[in-house]
C-alpha cells in the first residue's frame, strides 16, 4: 500500500482532513452557542451540569489536543509499517509542528490569550484605575457604609427616584450599595412588608416600631449598617446581633428585604445586622468588640461562609484600612493573605501579577508566548514541576508565608468573639453556610482540618433549590428557610 503524507492517499488524507473540519465546526457552534451559560446546563443536567458545562466551554482544547496527538501518533504508526519511512525525521517534526499550529490557532480562535493563567469574573482590567464610593472604614477598622451613601440613599428613597446601573457606575458609585433605593422604593409583598403594615395600623407605637418604620426609609443607619439604629429599645422582641458578610448583607435576593435579617424582624426580633459584603472573620471580631458590650443583646449570630471566611493569617485590624477598595477594576483584597498592600494601586497591580506568567526563569518566558505553552505551564505549575517565582513580588510572597498559620486563623477570632460575649452575658451562636465546590460537592467543617476545633457551631442542612448558584449565595428561598431555622434556635435557647 503506497502512503501519502499523513498515510495512505485515500484514507490518511481523507481521515485527517476530515478531522480538522471537525476541529472548525466544533469551534464554529461553540461561539454560536456561546449564550448558553451555566445555568442552562444545570437546568437540564442538574448532578453533573458543572463537568458537562465545563466540556462544553473547553471542548475546542480536547478537539485541538487530539489532533496535537494524533499527528505524531500517524506518523509513528506509519514508521511501524514502513522502516524507510521512520527515517524521515522532519516528517515527524512537521507533523508536531503542524499540531501544535492548529492547536495554538484554535486556542486563539477561542479567546486563550497567551501568558494569561488566571481569571475572575470579579475583577478586569483597566485603563485607568478609580475608587468608587459605597464603603468606609472607620476608626476602629471596621469597615461599613459611606455616610455619604447613606444620606443619598435615604434622600432617594424619599424623593421615589430609583437607581439606574449605568448612572451609578458612571458616577463612581458602587451599584450594589446605592441600588439599595430600589429595594426598599419597590418592596414586594413579603413578610416585611406586611409586618409594615401592622406597625402603621398600631394606635401606639413601642419605641421599637418607630424604629423599624424609620429603617424602611432610612435602611443604612448612623453606624453605616443596614439595619434599625444601634441602640437600645422598648417593646421589642428578643435582642439579636447578626454578625457576617454578604450573606447576612442578603446579597443574592432579589430585594433585600427578602433577606433573613429582614424576615426575623419581621417575626418581632430586635435585629442589629452587621453584615458587610466582602468582610471576613477579623472584622467580626472587631464588630463584637465594639457593639456587643455597647447594644448588649441577648445573642451574637455569627454568619460563617466556608467559602471565604477559613482564615490562615491574622489580618490586622487598622484604623481606615478597608477589608477591600471598590473600585472600577472590581473589589480589590487590601489584604488578601495577612499582608496589606499600600494603597488600591498596590493591590491592582497584584491582581495583574496573578493572572500573567510571571517573567521569572527562561522556560517561564517561553511559555508565556504561545496558548499552548501557557496550558503546558499551568499543568506543570499544579503538578509542581514549575515554581513560577515573580522576582517582582518576592518580598510580599516572603512576607505572606512569614504571616501564614498552620492551622485556621479563623478559630481564634471566633473563639474571641464567643469570649466577649460570655463577658458580656449574651449568648453565642456560630452558624455555618456551606459553600458548593467546582463538582457540585457540600463543603463543610469536616473537611478543613481542625475547623473550629472545639467551638460549637450549628450548621442548618440547606438543599442546592437554596442557593443562587451562580455565586454560591442564599436565594430568596434560601434566606427564608435560614430565617425559620434562626428563629428555632433562637427560641430554643440552647447550644450544640
Amino acid at each position: 500500500m503506497k502512503t501519502g503524507f499523513f498515510g495512505s492517499r485515500a484514507f490518511g488524507w481523507g481521515a485527517n482532513l476530515f478531522f480538522l473540519a471537525g476541529c472548525c465546526l466544533w469551534g464554529y457552534y461553540t461561539r454560536l452557542w456561546g449564550g448558553m451559560d451555566e445555568s442552562d446546563f444545570r437546568a437540564h443536567y442538574p448532578r453533573f451540569y458543572k463537568l458537562l458545562y465545563w466540556i462544553f466551554v473547553n471542548g475546542i482544547f480536547l478537539v485541538l489536543a487530539g489532533v496535537a496527538v494524533l499527528l505524531p501518533a500517524n506518523y509513528l504508526w506509519l514508521k511501524r509499517r514502513n522502516k524507510k519511512y521512520g527515517q524521515n525525521y522532519l516528517l515527524l517534526l512537521f507533523s508536531c509542528f503542524i499540531g501544535l499550529a492548529v492547536m495554538e490557532a484554535g486556542l486563539r480562535l477561542m479567546g486563550f490569550r497567551p501568558g494569561l493563567v488566571g481569571s475572575s469574573r470579579w475583577f478586569h482590567e483597566v485603563e485607568r484605575l478609580q475608587m468608587m464610593d459605597g464603603f468606609y472604614t472607620d476608626s476602629l477598622g471596621i469597615m461599613k457604609i459611606s455616610p455619604a451613601a447613606a444620606s443619598g440613599i435615604a434622600a432617594d428613597i424619599q424623593a421615589g427616584k430609583k437607581a439606574d446601573h449605568d448612572e451609578m457606575v458612571r458616577n463612581n458609585k458602587v451599584y450594589e450599595v446605592y441600588s439599595l433605593v430600589n429595594d426598599y422604593i419597590e418592596m414586594p409583598d413579603n413578610h416585611f412588608r406586611r409586618y409594615l403594615y401592622r406597625l402603621r395600623e398600631k394606635k401606639e407605637k413601642t419605641d421599637m416600631d418607630s424604629a423599624v418604620l424609620w429603617y424602611a426609609r432610612h435602611p443604612v443607619n448612623e453606624e453605616g449598617f443596614r439595619s434599625i439604629p444601634f441602640k437600645k429599645y422598648g417593646g421589642g422582641g428578643k435582642r439579636v446581633l447578626l454578625i457576617g458578610d454578604s450573606f447576612t448583607w442578603g446579597h443574592s435576593t432579589k430585594n433585600k428585604t427578602n433577606s433573613f435579617a429582614d424576615e426575623l424582624l419581621a417575626k418581632g426580633y430586635t435585629v442589629y445586622n452587621a453584615g458587610i459584603t466582602g468582610t471576613d472573620p477579623a472584622q467580626y471580631l472587631a464588630v463584637a468588640r465594639h457593639y456587643v458590650p455597647l447594644l448588649q443583646p441577648d445573642v451574637v449570630v455569627v454568619n460563617f461562609f466556608m467559602g471565604n471566611d477559613v482564615a490562615y493569617n491574622n489580618r490586622q485590624v487598622i484604623p481606615y484600612r478597608p477589608v477591600f477598595y471598590a473600585t472600577n477594576a472590581g473589589n480589590l483584597m487590601a489584604c488578601p493573605e495577612g499582608v496589606y498592600f499600600k494603597d488600591a494601586q498596590s493591590a491592582y497591580d497584584h491582581q495583574l501579577r496573578m493572572r500573567f506568567i510571571p517573567p521569572g526563569s527562561w522556560p517561564d518566558r517561553l511559555c508565556a508566548l504561545t496558548a499552548v505553552g501557557t496550558g503546558f505551564w499551568k499543568v506543570g505549575k499544579k503538578m509542581g514541576w514549575i515554581a513560577g517565582t515573580d522576582i517582582r513580588n518576592r518580598d510580599y510572597d516572603l512576607a505572606v508565608k512569614q504571616a501564614r498559620t498552620e492551622y485556621p486563623y479563623s478559630n481564634v477570632q471566633i473563639a474571641g468573639i464567643e469570649k466577649i460575649c460570655a463577658e458580656n452575658g449574651a449568648r453565642f451562636c456560630l452558624s455555618v453556610f456551606p459553600d458548593i465546590d467546582a463538582l457540585g460537592r457540600w463543603v463543610v467543617p469536616a473537611d478543613v482540618p481542625g475547623l473550629f476545633a472545639d467551638i460549637p457551631y450549628h450548621m442548618k442542612t440547606f438543599r442546592k433549590e437554596e442557593y443562587d448558584l451562580d455565586n454560591n449565595h442564599l436565594n430568596d428561598l434560601g434566606s427564608l428557610n435560614y430565617s425559620l431555622f434562626l428563629d428555632s434556635l433562637l427560641k430554643d435557647g440552647t447550644k450544640k
